[in-house]
């Protein structure tokens, strides 16, 4: 009979399969190989080289299994096989397919790992675990299918049985073949949208989209073993499968060359090296005016070899990892490599040592050339004049080391080298950067000082390049070589960021910029002086972000930080300016104080007498309470706290705060006067005008501020309301409300939903609450908000699923449904959702929620409650969703709503938290602190029978929903104040006696007085657009109490505790 392929039945094919098969093995083999050779010389491997060699070693099983079908009858029509061999090779087949997914599951593993080297975004590490995750299942899924494919499995190499069942091998194939091409397609389209975001020209673009587009061969190999998969016929398998199978060697061989192509580039370059020719390298020495030299792999430094940028025989160590080089290109290194490149100028350190290098620093040289890789090896571009060619040599002059700093990154060192400057070195870089020059009043006799950023080339002659003075402002700095050729030629080898002092001549014709920056003074560069270098191709780009370690790259080039820090100092001028209008005496207070009882954990100072350690103040409490018994009738201090606090990021553990005290003064004073300073720095400030967009925030620009007192018509930014602390937990469910929010919490009468309440809750006469948020205009779409209301509920806190009142109940407003989806509120659901929304009614795709808790007893006493917290958390995720209007933003009307909150609890239940409170044994604690005094007599008598229901003068400052500040009216009668300590609080005799300076304050005719504190920190993240106050703190502490930058807190020695009587025990 004639074959499939119109080819004779006694054709026998395997003899080109087995060539087939090998060569691809062979060739797989070397280029893996290369791979491992060119990695071991530059030091070190990564986890996408050994999934490499893992996926080689199934390649050449996959190549064995192979062979062993092609021994038994593959290439062959299968009338023309034995029985014999066609169960052994029916039974090869079922391995070759487990064998041969796992190969494809490899290599694939390897390229997306050797992508996430190049790429350490989140986006892309998201994309790139998705496309690993479905690879994998891809993996179990056909691995199943191959093992479980026939039924008994022996029916699988015994086709020809009478029973049992098989699945359709050629819909399986089919099934393989489609998700494999759909993944390779993914994989390669991968890193397209990265490179195409670069700020690069479009010929650089595409010789990276090149690049990584080099093994989409791989690609037509699937699609062209798909296309033989269609030829397979079951009745003749081992004729209609050999083009298949063998393609599927070829397919994965094809895979490791691929994965190795891109690694290869640096042994291309070192061997067209040595075809340059020197007439080039030294006209292109002479260009750049620097050595061109770097030692290769031949010997220990008498030969060289050159290259004409020093990019092309470099590495980044490991901290360089997924960021552009100045020109937008992307350097990347492996986790494992730890080399660097030092090289050194000539043009700018003349004189230095021309001693041949030793046998350690050509082989440190070796390394960082073969470790190139063409992502890293695109031309600098304009920094190209800076960064041409040093050489690699040993001197005693200082070395630089040329970093990257990646796209975000937690830590990141800076290698220096171990070579130390001689007496000469030292004094030329004292004369190349010293200060000499500086004018002292900028613009004077032409001369400025500062930070120059990034040149902008714009041809052979013109440059340009932004100098930030000192001041802030921005001027434009432009370099004509036609005018000024050595001030042109030095302008453009000085790195971006770099200090320094220029000497100008005012410009006469309009900059190339001046339509976009009108107010931008333009100068010619007559002379230009750096006063300082910086780290060789620093990247300052809108997207880079600085780790903490580097918080002086964090504050130097995210200007939304500088701009906070400003305008900290700005609003701190304007508050001290407005007290001392009113009378206030700023007085210093110490910090190393005595370990008191306050209501938060201290941070204890050991001293040198054994047994006796300071406390760093919580707050100025007792000093400014002493000050108001000493004659100090108005005091104020911006105070150091330090409080051993859980973490949060509206907390540090040490922060700053405007300390103020009124003798003779009750807390309307204090709300009234605090109100004025706050609201007059306010008005100074015309948020209308000052506030600009910077990096996606809102932040008020000091140099923006207008002169002037505010023109009538001008919108007030901010409202102050005042709200005892029972109508902010009734109507908002928590004591720091955010009236911006919507919808206000009502209670429900019970007899109006007691069927409705009975499914809510077990409690049997609870209180129902509710609240309405109105929700965008969907367009119809009301399934969206019905959605998000039912994986809201899911993702609540564990403290508010588990709540024993009872789970919160949503509703959404949908008018196709019986009632417009409120039937299960009872025949009075109208009247219901009418209190529930306070009479506004609602819309579709409205949300109500409602909530049931016990009734209180008497006074609530805690900070929020179980609506309260859902109310602030919906609107959270709703506008996060985009199913609610957005806030007013900051400097807008409306946008700051100021809040006193009064009549707060005097005592609260201890145990409900981590307070410490007073170390009294009465099981309550001062809600405030303990010298708070009562709100009226009524609740000064209320301790005497029921200290939980007493009311106090203490008062907080809340501004969208932060408490920015507190206090409260002090006790000035010592006996009240024993009396809370003692028969109240039920402290310690001993404790109470650590407040005897206190009570002999009190004893010396104290007159009545009340203070408050401003949280200063808090108050300018708020102003500022902050969520955390890091961002309002020029050297923070992390969530840990951690100080990133300097290191701290360090570990102590034995020895350093030895002066103060103390010793280590336990794990060190």
């Amino acid at each position: 009979m004639a074959s499939l392929y119109g080819r004779d039945e006694n054709t026998d094919r395997s003899s080109e399969l087995n060539a087939t098969t090998t060569i691809v093995l062979v060739l797989s083999a070397v280029f893996v190989a290369l791979r491992f050779w060119a990695r071991y010389v530059r030091i070190g491997f990564g986890t996408d080289d050994w999934l490499t060699l893992v996926a080689l070693v199934f390649v050449f099983i996959t190549g064995g299994l192979n062979y062993g079908m092609i021994a038994h009858g593959l290439g062959k029509h299968a009338k023309r096989v034995s029985e014999e061999d066609l169960i052994i090779f029916f039974k090869i087949l079922l391995a070759f397919e487990c064998i041969y997914v796992t190969a494809v599951m490899l290599i694939k593993l390897a390229l997306l790992s050797m992508y996430l080297r190049i790429f350490p975004s989140r986006n892309f590490r998201l994309a790139s675990a998705i496309i690993a995750a479905v690879v994998i299942g891809w993996w179990i899924a056909i691995c199943a299918v191959c093992i479980f494919q026939c039924h008994p499995i022996k029916k699988a190499w015994m086709p020809w049985l009478d029973y049992g069942t098989c699945i359709n091998l050629k819909a399986s194939f089919i099934g393989n073949a489609i998700p494999n091409i759909a993944t390779d397609i993914a994989i390669l389209c991968l890193p397209v949208g990265p490179i195409l975001k670069l700020q690069v020209n479009m010929a650089q673009k595409l010789s990276l989209l090149v690049i990584f587009l080099l093994g989409s061969f791989v690609l037509f190999a699937s699609i062209y073993r798909f296309t033989t998969i269609m030829q397979f016929d079951p009745i003749d398998t081992t004729w209609t499968l050999a083009t298949a199978c063998t393609w599927c060697v070829v397919e994965v061989a094809c895979g490791t060359i691929a994965l190795c192509l891109p690694t290869l580039r640096p042994l291309m370059l070192m061997i067209s090296s040595k075809f340059e020719s020197v007439t080039s390298r030294k006209d292109a020495a002479v260009r750049t005016g620097m050595q061109t030299e770097l030692v290769t792999i031949g010997g220990t430094g008498g030969k060289t070899g050159h290259f004409h940028r020093i990019d092309d025989a470099y590495e980044p160590n490991s901290s360089q990892r997924g960021l552009a080089t100045s020109d937008g290109s992307i350097p990347h290194g492996d986790p494992s490599d730890r080399g660097s490149v030092r090289v050194k100028n000539v043009g700018a350190r003349e004189g230095m040592s021309d001693e041949p290098p030793s046998a350690m620093e050509s082989l440190h040289c070796q390394s960082a050339f073969l470790h190139l890789e063409p992502a890293m090896a695109l031309p600098l571009s304009r920094c190209r004049a800076s960064l041409r060619l040093s050489t690699c040599t040993r001197s005693l002059t200082t070395l630089r080391t040329r970093q990257f700093l990646p796209r975000s990154f937690s830590h990141s060192s800076i290698s220096y080298s171990k070579a130390q400057p001689t007496k000469d070195d030292v004094l030329k870089l004292w004369d190349q950067y010293s200060n000499a020059g500086i004018p002292t009043t900028p613009g004077a006799n032409g001369q400025y000082a500062g930070f120059m950023n990034k040149r902008r080339n714009m041809s052979s002659k013109l440059s340009f390049a932004d100098l930030v003075l000192p001041s802030g402002e921005v001027i434009q700095l432009c370099a004509d070589s036609t005018k000024y050729p050595e001030a042109s030629t030095l302008f453009r080898s000085i790195r971006a960021t770099s200090p320094v002092v220029v000497s100008t001549e005012s410009e006469t014709s309009p900059s190339p910029d001046a339509e976009k920056q009108p107010s931008k003074r333009t100068f010619y560069v007559k002379n230009i002086r750096p006063l300082n270098d910086v780290q060789q191709n620093l990247i300052v780009t809108p997207d880079v972000i600085f780790p903490d370690t580097k918080r002086h790259y964090q504050l130097r080039h995210h200007p939304e930080l500088l701009a906070r820090l400003q305008f900290r100092s700005w609003l701190k001028g304007q508050l001290t300016a407005g007290l001392q209008e009113k009378g206030f005496t700023d007085i210093e207070t110490p910090t190393l104080f005595k370990s008191t009882p306050e209501g938060a954990r201290e941070f204890l100072v050991p001293t040198r007498r054994p047994g006796f350690a300071y406390a760093l103040t919580q707050s100025p409490q007792q000093y400014k309470q002493v000050l108001m018994a000493s004659g100090v009738s108005r005091y104020m201090q911006w105070a150091r706290c330090y409080r051993d606090e859980d973490a949060r990021t509206d907390r540090q553990p040490e922060f700053t705060q405007l300390d103020m005290e009124w003798a003779f003064a009750n807390a309307e004073v204090v709300r009234k006067d605090v109100t004025d300073i706050v609201l007059r720095s306010l008005e100074v400030l015309r948020p209308a005008h000052s506030y600009k967009n910077i990096r996606g925030s809102r932040v008020p620009v000091i140099a923006d501020i207008p002169q002037g007192s505010r023109p009538a018509d001008e919108p007030v930014q901010h409202k102050v309301t005042t709200l005892t602390f029972q109508e902010c937990i009734s109507m908002y469910g928590t004591d720091k409300p955010d009236l911006r929010l919507p919808g206000r919490i009502h209670t429900i009468p019970n007899e109006m939903c007691e069927q409705f309440a009975s499914m809510m809750t077990y409690l049997k006469d609870p209180l129902i609450e509710a609240f309405h948020i109105p929700v965008k205009d969907l367009d119809d779409d009301i399934p969206r908000p019905k959605r998000f209301t039912e994986e809201f509920i899911e993702s609540l806190p564990k403290h508010l699923r588990e709540n024993k009142d009872g789970m919160p109940v949503i509703l959404v407003c949908d008018s196709r449904q019986p009632r417009g989806g409120f039937s299960s509120l009872g025949v009075e659901c109208d009247e219901v959702v009418n209190i529930a929304t306070g009479g506004k009614g609602v819309l579709e795709g409205d949300i109500l929620v409602f909530q049931a808790r016990e009734k209180p007893k008497g006074q609530y006493y805690r900070a929020s409650t179980a609506i309260g917290e859902i109310r602030s958390e919906l609107y959270k995720k709703l506008l996060a969703n985009g199913l609610v209007e957005d806030l007013p933003a900051p400097g807008t009307p409306d946008s700051m709503q100021f809040v006193w909150v009064i009549d707060f609890p005097m005592f609260k239940p201890t145990g409900e938290d981590n307070d410490p409170g007073q170390e009294g044994s009465a099981g309550i604690a001062a809600a405030h602190h303990p010298f708070t005094a009562p709100k009226s007599k009524h609740d000064l008598e209320l301790l005497f029978t029921d200290p939980l229901q007493a009311k106090s003068a203490a008062y907080d400052l809340v501004l969208n929903g932060v408490e920015v500040g507190g206090g409260s009216e002090r006790i000035h009668i010592p006996a009240v104040q024993e009396f809370i300590m003692r028969d109240i609080l039920k402290m310690k005799d001993s404790r109470i006696e650590d407040f005897a300076h206190l009570f002999d304050a009190l004893k010396a005719g104290c007159p009545p007085h009340a203070g408050f504190a401003l949280g200063f920190d808090r108050l300018v993240a708020l102003l500022t657009d902050t969520t955390t106050v890091r961002d309002v703190i020029a050297f923070p502490k992390t969530m840990k109490g951690d100080d990133p930058f300097v290191k701290a807190p360090t570990r102590v020695t034995a020895e350093q505790l030895a002066p103060y009587g103390l010793q280590l025990r336990g794990k060190q």
